[in-house]
């Protein structure tokens, strides 16, 4: 199981998010909330095998793209930074406020 975050820095932003080509989200107006430093979570099935996860702003001409070795669980985590997007993999849940 990948479980993404999209966290700080998204302002009203619209985002996709692939899974090996296929479509898991969707959103035209992702926004953080500020108070606890997360925007949206959501989960994708990809358990015992390698992923390639996709994350793209296509009014920001921005993509990022991480290859996953999926044994257990995953969180992802993304920020929008000044030159794109920060992308953080963690094998323990991410804490918010």
């Amino acid at each position: 199981m990948i479980h993404v975050a999209l966290r700080d820095g998204f302002i009203d932003e619209h985002v996709v998010v692939r899974l090996d080509g296929d479509e898991v989200f969707a959103s035209e107006a992702v926004t953080t909330r500020f108070q606890i430093g997360l925007a949206e979570e959501f989960d994708c099935d990809a358990s015992g095998r390698d992923a390639e996860l996709e994350i793209v702003m296509p009014d920001r001409d921005v993509r990022e793209v991480v290859v996953l070795s999926v044994t257990k669980e995953i969180w992802v985590g993304a920020s929008v930074e000044e030159n794109g997007l920060e992308v953080v993999i963690s094998d323990t849940p991410f804490r918010y406020a």
